[in-house]
């Protein structure tokens, strides 16, 4: 499906937006999602740790991780696959998102934007 389609099936009826305002400039913040090492040090809950086994991020390219650690009193890992759609520089990025396991309904698009403000902050959405 190319990502042009992609939006004009997008169901809104289900859509969660998450919105941040960051006191740094928006190449920093998106480098934060573009590079293995720093994505892998922040990305998911407090706590649990991100365990790289692939990062290719650019268009066409995955990351596949796991999420470990310690959830309702037991050490438990997620695997996890983030396929990227749609990479544009200090802008979008959108990826397909879940399980490693091909089409299980629990896999959802994501698309994360990066607008920077006069001040310099940059305003992060997620959808």
């Amino acid at each position: 499906m190319t990502t042009e389609k992609l939006f004009e099936t997008w169901s809104i009826e289900r859509e969660i937006v998450l919105v941040k305002l960051l006191a740094l400039a928006r190449s920093k913040v998106f480098a934060a999602w573009t590079n293995p090492d720093a994505l892998a040090q922040w990305y998911g809950p407090a706590g649990p740790t991100i365990e790289n086994h692939k990062a290719d991020i650019r268009k066409g390219g995955v990351w596949r991780f796991d999420i470990a650690g310690e959830f309702e009193g037991q050490q438990q890992r997620f695997p996890s696959l983030m396929r990227f759609l749609k990479i544009v520089p200090n802008e979008v990025i959108v990826v397909d998102y879940g399980s490693p396991e091909e089409d299980v309904p629990e896999r959802f698009y994501m698309m994360v934007t990066f607008d920077e403000r006069a001040d310099g902050k940059t305003v992060l959405t997620m959808r």
